[in-house]
């Protein structure tokens, strides 16, 4: 028999090494190997603001935000704007928002940490829990402390979570929080059903009732369970509970859900789901628009359930390769099967080869419970078990694919981890040399998933900031994995079209470099790109006029504007529309210099002059019809020698030196023939 104090030094040792590696691999992803502890998914902080314009809303005392503030995904409905997501991640911030807009669109990072911080205290509580139930006793032994700080290094940092980490916008904070509100409900389902305590129940609703306000589906599968274990208790069936309970249950899994159909019915007058034919972005897509109507005004729905299980169990849902990070997403997004007409589908891996020893762990607890053997306090875990199947439903039968959707099956693979591993000790206990061969292998897994979800998080995180980032990103490819890469790298004239995942495009004499992103909607993303720069000087005597100076490939241009006092300015002018002008200023012996340069992570040309200062900025990107985004490229305007001496100017054009990151990839590929 273990000593008392032997088996709390178990316990504590145990958790706190699951979770320190936990918490490490999580905040690397979350910070992006930085220190920024208010960074955003994107330079100009897209999709990481709409909860705190919710909040804003909500402090006015009305559930409706602004015209325009929520970009695409803004809800429409009787001339009013919504948020579609719930509303809890907006209610946290309020402390914050009352007293000062400093961190305005910067609170989704430590929001995220926090509920990382929740998921990862009731998947500790967790484990232990159903390790008691398991094995009958509140002593575990050194073999079963060994499998808890493996599950829950595993649970906290080796499952999409620690991916979603990587990109702190408003996608990913609903499904941590989510996935954390459903882990505590099943928590204290689990207390329910051993303890049978009022507590448990309280607590109880509490989860639910934030699960309710975090994500629909986590909500509604984690109330329906209630309200089966409410009817278990009403029945007799419960082990441990007061059949006089079964009331306060009942009520802990509706009360919740009806506020959350009180908020629906508010917004959107629907009980459950959003109208997306009123969504921003239905109204621009017409792939959209089209997707909606062959499935009858939705996007969900059992013929969506072949394409998705192929997308998140399929076995070959990851791809291994010989340059850095050596593990990526597949190199397609997921297909279509059968007669599914999908809306969007992204890279999606699969939790068969990204969480391998926790979807095995969780086959093998649902065969032990439902065994007729299975004792009956073991048989009540199919409650919280089934809760978590449940969080699955709404991304099994959901026509739009993307990796985070992964997150959804965490709550499931938690507990069926931690049921798996207690049995696991249990059965090996006597067993040491089986014991040690399971320990090592249940190692190699955790690492195994934690180093994929990192490697797949790195890239998402640098392309999506781009600039800097991505900058940086490729060059450490590129040092790392040297002629690896020779294979990837291409020369192009102008914006590459087509070519493969992963692919690095040269353009000209490192006038930019590309990656292809695999994606659909946008399959390059600009590296880097050399600015472009013209000197202004006087030939002879002024003239008022306009002189072209540069296009984009948008449609867009820019201009010399001057009149006769010799006084010149540029002006920018997009597809058809006047943009910026600059300050009218004179041109000085040493010329005005006119400088273009590709912000990328701001996703604009920006255009400034010395002096003068800057005058603005050009879109960097055009979409077609179908909204696939293409890198736009610049060159200066035909004729321009010409037009500037019509007014009395010289203009001479020049490109800056060439980003180091392209040259470097441009050396690779003689290397082959070294």
């Amino acid at each position: 028999m273990t000593a008392p104090g032997s088996t709390q030094r178990n316990v504590r040792v145990a958790s706190g090494i699951g979770l320190a590696i936990g918490w490490l691999v999580y905040a690397l992803s979350l910070l992006d190997y930085s220190s920024d502890l208010t960074r955003t998914a994107s330079a100009p902080g897209y999709w990481s603001n709409l909860y705190d314009v919710q909040a804003r809303a909500l402090m006015n005392g009305h559930l409706n935000v602004p015209t325009g503030s929520l970009g695409i995904e803004g809800i429409v409905h009787d001339g009013k704007t919504y948020m579609y997501f719930p509303l809890f991640p907006a209610l946290l911030r309020l402390p914050v928002l009352l007293t000062t807009h400093e961190f305005d669109g910067r609170l989704t990072l430590p929001s995220m940490a926090l509920a990382w911080v929740l998921f990862a205290a009731m998947t500790t509580r967790l484990f232990w829990l159903v390790r008691r139930v398991v094995a009958g006793d509140d002593a575990p032994t050194r073999l079963h402390a060994t499998f808890g700080a493996i599950f829950i290094a595993a649970a906290t940092g080796g499952t999409t979570l620690s991916y979603d980490a990587s990109l702190p916008w408003v996608y990913h904070e609903a499904y941590v929080w989510g996935a954390a509100a459903a882990i505590g409900a099943m928590y204290w389902m689990v207390r329910l059903l051993t303890d049978g305590d009022r507590m448990s129940v309280r607590w109880l609703a509490a989860f639910v009732l934030l699960a309710v306000l975090t994500r629909p589906t986590e909500g509604w599968a984690v109330g329906v369970a209630t309200v089966g274990i409410a009817v278990w208790v009403f029945a007799r069936r419960a082990t441990h509970i007061d059949r006089t309970l079964w009331w306060q249950v009942l009520l802990a899994g509706v009360l919740p859900l009806v506020v959350g159909v009180v908020i629906s019915q508010l917004k959107f007058d629907s009980l459950y789901l959003h109208p997306l034919s009123e969504q921003v972005w239905t109204t621009l897509s017409p792939h959209r628009r089209e997707a909606l109507a062959v499935n009858g005004g939705s996007l969900t729905g059992l013929q969506f359930f072949a394409t998705s299980f192929m997308a998140y169990f399929r076995m070959d849902g990851i791809r291994f390769v010989d340059y850095f990070p050596w593990i990526t997403l597949p190199a397609e997004p997921a297909k279509a099967f059968g007669n599914a007409f999908v809306d969007q589908t992204y890279r999606t891996g699969s939790v068969t080869a990204f969480m391998p020893m926790l979807l095995l762990l969780t086959l093998v607890a649902t065969a032990v419970l439902v065994r007729r053997r299975a004792r009956p306090e073991l048989r009540e875990l199919l409650f919280p078990l089934a809760a978590g199947v449940l969080t699955t439903g709404g991304v099994m039968a959901y026509g739009y694919y993307a990796f985070r959707y992964a997150t959804d099956f965490v709550p499931a693979f938690v507990l069926g981890g931690c049921i798996g591993f207690a049995f696991l000790g249990r059965w090996l206990e006597d067993r040491r040399r089986l014991a040690a061969g399971a320990v090592t292998l249940a190692v190699l897994a955790t690492l195994y998933s934690i180093v994929a979800h990192l490697a797949v998080g790195l890239p998402a995180a640098a392309i999506t900031w781009s600039g800097g980032p991505l900058s940086r990103y490729v060059n450490l490819q590129v040092d790392i994995s040297g002629s690896a890469l020779a294979d990837k790298v291409t020369s192009t004239d102008s914006v590459p079209i087509g070519g493969s995942t992963d692919q690095l495009a040269v353009q000209g004499d490192c006038e930019a470099l590309y990656l292809n992103t695999g994606d659909a909607y946008r399959e390059w993303a600009t590296v880097a790109a050399r600015d472009l720069t013209f000197v202004i000087t006087r030939e002879s005597a002024p003239h008022a006029g306009d002189v072209p100076l540069f296009a984009v490939s948008t449609g867009a241009t820019g201009r010399i504007e001057t009149v006769s006092d010799g006084r010149v300015r540029v002006v920018l002018t997009d597809a058809d529309t006047e943009g910026a002008v600059g300050k009218w200023t004179t041109v000085p012996a040493a010329g005005l210099h006119v400088t273009v340069r590709n912000v990328t992570q701001a996703e604009h040309y920006a255009v400034s002059t010395k002096p003068g200062g800057d005058v603005g900025g050009l879109p960097n990107t055009w979409h077609d019809k179908r909204w696939i985004y293409t890198p736009a490229s610049i060159a200066p305007a035909r004729g321009l020698e010409e037009g500037a001496r019509d007014v009395g100017l010289h203009v001479r054009s020049s490109w800056s030196k060439a980003p180091a990151v392209c040259r470097k990839v441009d050396d690779v590929r003689p290397e082959l023939d070294q």
